[in-house]
């Protein structure tokens, strides 16, 4: 009988000292703005590079905010590689219309460059 009570007790779902429930776990969607992808590490740096130039010369009123998911991030403009491509991007940004803002002025320089939204789960 004491068996029983223990497998109910230890199967009876999240008690008072439980992290965050499903309910309470949030979804935020964010944007960045791809800019190039390749299979070369090297001319994902140099894409990097000239982004990173290109971003510091808009003016602030054209920048906007980067919005933070988790840890700050060094740059705006990043390496994301996902086998077998280097992806270099742009952002987060909070809003698609930020994000497509950035984009339109963007494409000048990066004319394949193109709106990446992305989810992020907050536990």
């Amino acid at each position: 009988m004491l068996l029983c009570a223990g497998l109910l007790l230890a199967c009876s779902g999240p008690h008072s000292g439980s992290t965050k429930t499903e309910s309470e776990t949030t979804v935020q969607r964010v944007y960045r703005v791809q800019l190039r992808m390749t299979e070369e590490k090297t001319e994902a740096v140099q894409a990097r590079s000239r982004a990173t130039q290109w971003w510091k010369n808009r003016p602030a009123s054209e920048r906007p905010p980067i919005a933070h998911t988790g840890p700050a991030e060094a740059s705006a403009v990043t390496i994301d590689w996902k086998p077998p491509f280097y992806r270099v991007r742009l952002g987060p940004f909070a809003t698609r219309q930020q994000a497509e803002a950035v984009l339109q002025a963007a494409r000048s320089v990066f004319p394949d460059a193109f709106v990446a939204p992305k989810r992020i789960t907050n536990r």
